[in-house]
């Protein structure tokens, strides 16, 4: 039995196990060997993964580390450069100041003018100037045939006022024909270089930049130019100071690659040299890092010889910038012998060993945790190994359960694949049902296109508030969609609205709106809610029929019809009243004046002249009387009409106040119809204050090139239910009222070019304003 197990347990093995315990030495049995086996693989299951883990944690928490630290590098380095930026930007700050109180100098303004002795003390002043400052080697006072005037050169310590027999011509020299062609306080900036006397460079080295700007007489009359050589040096030790401690190495290169300021002097300014150094630049040097550094204004890259950072530094730039900050008002320009080629790079470089110095104590510690871990790691996965053991067994028990497993797995196939088939089923008739959904939306968007061709449409939220109008909305309204969109629709608001549609009914109803020119329109308005799935309106779609044409012919019918019937009003009643008051006259003349009959009469002859006074204003308001148009001052109607109420108001007792704009301008109507509506309107007002109150004139001119009439009282005022009737014919509120007044007043101001309108609440008084255009004639 004990040697026909072992081929069994062998062929159940995998092919590396297998392996291992042909490998096992020969003394031990077979069943240790399997044993061994077993033991070491679910040794490798456990140590393996957590290794991986373990080593996986600290590998990435050692790369952040290392990240953070060269972040942090990268950061340091560009607040240094940030840090040198602004001591270049400081020191021409300062020297343009300099520059440009010489310009404006006291005593060389006096010798323009014509002072010849302030020339010495120009040069006294010069000389004390740069013995203070010491960063200057010449100041120079240069007049405008190119001759130096006054020169004062730094030697050693102090500074010398050159003689007239030594100063020179510089009108050939570049500095002074750029510096002289510029405007009063434009500045010209030389290019940074090594400066020369007579073709032959000064030793030891001046680094030099020169400043130039031109000079000003007292009438603007330009008479040369006052130019710095300024020392250079002075700006290069600022730059080593402030790295004094740096581990690394800072670098001021101009635009060709040359070193201005290096670690080693026998590199720096080469361009000034004919020898072999001129081939000393950093381009030559670091070719591939110049490339980089070239094109770009600033960065950092990293190559294998280490870190660089560097920026962009533009003279002419930080010249303007300080000029700038000088002058407000003023225009400046800045000029450089090279144009936009005169820059130079700031860099810092740090060599790979020092980047190193900054990691490799890291990676230590991360080898020697990682070391520590790893024994750990191995004592931790020996602990469940002997534990797997019994799975190992259990898994080998657990195979027979597995046999009977593979049949509901190969059954559980086969419905699978029915529902796969179902499925396919349905996402062909899914697909089907899609294209139904895109032809309806073809045609709900055809139907949109031709209802937007055929009537006017908008769409409001839920609030009224519009989120879609047409282009026929927008042309009946005169305003922009642009405009439009995010307004509200007055008609969504309204209660009876709200009730209509509470339960998702369709609303109708007919409106007169003002467009953005101030012209009336009529539209028939059908409202549609849409709700959502709670019965809520979701949106209200809108459609309007213009129905301004339509209501315009019908306005016109009916003023035809108006006409025609008071016409014949006035023939019909009339002549038959002047007949029966003919006829009452003549009775009344038989008659004793204390007979009763004679009272009767009377009452009857006043009544008959009401009722033609009733048929005149009739006949008036179909027939109304052309305008006889002419200029007036729109003051003088109000002021014609205070002697005609001075009476009524003493007796009512009336607070009157007056308010009439001066120099408003003439209008152009007829004055006494317009005077004759506003003594009505003024008349109405007394009718309104039988106890007395305040009554208030006004004439103003608004915007528009128009005039405002307003009569305003404090009386009864008028019902919000009649305001929008109270200027039709035969409307009145009044127990002997005719409804005549007001229609006729509208009808006189609409034909003298103008409007009316009322302002009024019930017991607050009422306020008609009449409005109408200036110095312009009505066609």
């Amino acid at each position: 039995m004990g040697r026909s197990a072992t081929p069994i347990l062998n062929s159940r093995l995998p092919q590396a196990d297998r392996y291992l315990l042909q490998l096992s030495p020969s003394p031990i049995s077979e069943n240790s060997r399997l044993k061994f086996i077993v033991i070491f693989r679910f040794f490798l299951i456990f140590f393996v993964p957590l290794w991986l883990l373990g080593g996986g944690t600290l590998s990435l928490f050692y790369y952040v580390e290392v990240k953070s630290r060269v972040a942090s590098l990268e950061q340091n380095e560009r607040h240094l450069l940030a840090l040198q930026k602004k001591i270049v930007s400081d020191d021409f700050q300062l020297l343009l100041a300099d520059l440009r109180f010489l310009a404006e100098q006291n005593e060389l303004q006096q010798f323009l003018n014509g002072q010849l002795k302030a020339k010495k003390m120009i040069g006294l002043e010069y000389q004390s100037f740069s013995n203070k400052q010491r960063i200057y080697d010449q100041i120079r006072y240069i007049d405008g045939s190119g001759r130096e005037v006054v020169r004062v050169n730094k030697r050693g310590h102090e500074s010398e006022i050159v003689p007239y027999s030594r100063l020179q011509f510089k009108g050939d020299r570049y500095y002074f024909q750029k510096t002289n062609e510029l405007f009063r306080g434009d500045v010209f900036v030389s290019p940074f270089d090594l400066n020369m006397e007579n073709g032959v460079l000064e030793y030891p080295p001046k680094p030099t930049i020169r400043f130039g700007t031109p000079v000003y007489d007292y009438n603007n009359q330009k008479q040369g130019i006052i130019v710095f050589n300024y020392l250079g040096e002075a700006l290069l030790q600022k730059l080593r100071r402030e790295v004094k401690n740096y581990p690394g190495e800072i670098m001021l290169l101009n635009s060709q690659g040359y070193w201005l300021l290096s670690s080693s002097e026998d590199e720096e300014w080469g361009f000034m040299f004919s020898d072999e150094r001129k081939n000393f630049t950093f381009k030559n040097a670091y070719p591939a890092v110049w490339q980089e550094i070239s094109k770009n204004l600033e960065g950092q890259l990293v190559t294998e010889r280490g870190m660089f950072t560097y920026s962009t530094v533009f003279p002419e730039l930080e010249v303007l910038k300080s000029l700038s900050d000088m002058k407000n008002d003023e225009e400046s320009a800045v000029y450089t012998s090279q144009g936009s080629q005169n820059y130079w790079k700031i860099v810092s470089f740090i060599p790979q060993n020092i980047l190193q110095v900054e990691t490799n104590p890291l990676l230590e510690f991360f080898l020697k945790t990682f070391f520590f871990l790893s024994l750990l790691l191995l004592l931790i996965s020996l602990l469940p190994t002997f534990v797997n053991i019994k799975r190992f067994q259990a898994e080998q028990a657990l195979k027979a359960v597995n046999d009977g497993l593979e049949y509901r797995v190969n059954q559980r196939t086969q419905e699978l694949r029915s529902t796969n088939h179902q499925l396919r089923k349905e996402i062909v008739e899914r697909k089907f049902a899609e294209e139904e959904v895109i032809k309806t939306l073809k045609e709900l968007s055809d139907m949109k296109f031709a209802l937007d061709e055929a009537a006017i449409v908008v769409i409001t939220d839920p609030q009224g508030i519009l989120t879609y109008v047409n282009d026929k909305y927008c042309e009946i309204t005169k305003y922009s969609r642009k405009e439009l969109l995010g307004t509200s629709l007055s008609v969504i608001n309204s209660a009876d609205f709200a009730q209509e549609v509470a339960s998702g009914k369709i609303w109708r109803g007919t409106f007169k709106n003002k467009n953005r020119d101030g012209i009336y329109y009529w539209v028939d308005t059908t409202v549609v809610p849409f709700m959502d799935e709670s019965n809520q309106p979701l949106q209200y779609v809108v459609i309007h029929s213009d129905l301004t044409e339509i209501k315009r012919a019908e306005s016109l019918l009916q003023q035809d019809m108006l006409e025609n019937f008071a016409s014949g009003l006035a023939h019909e009643i009339g002549n038959p009243l002047g007949a029966m008051r003919m006829k009452a006259q003549t009775m009344q003349e038989d008659l004793d004046e204390d007979s009763e009959l004679w009272d009767d009469l009377d009452d009857m002859v006043a009544e008959i002249d009401r009722l033609n006074n009733i048929v005149r204003k009739f006949n008036a308001l179909g027939r109304p009387s052309p305008p006889n148009f002419s200029n007036h001052n729109p003051r003088d109607l109000f002021i014609g009409l205070l002697p005609l109420i001075e009476s009524e108001v003493k007796q009512k007792e009336i607070q009157l106040a007056t308010h009439f704009e001066d120099e408003i301008g003439d209008m152009w109507a007829d004055s006494q119809q317009i005077q004759q509506v506003l003594l009505n309107l003024v008349v109405n007002s007394f009718q309104a204050m039988p106890s007395g109150g305040n009554l208030t004139l006004r004439v103003r001119a608004i915007e528009k090139e128009q005039v405002e009439f307003v009569v305003q009282d404090s009386g009864m005022g008028i019902s919000k239910d009649y305001l929008e009737r109270i200027f039709e014919p035969f409307f009145t509120t009044k127990a002997n009222g005719s409804g005549f007044g007001l229609s006729l007043a509208n009808s006189t101001v609409k034909q003298n070019g103008g409007v009316i309108k009322v302002e009024s609440q019930l017991g607050a008084g009422a306020a008609f304003s009449l409005t109408f255009p200036l110095s312009q004639e009505l066609d």
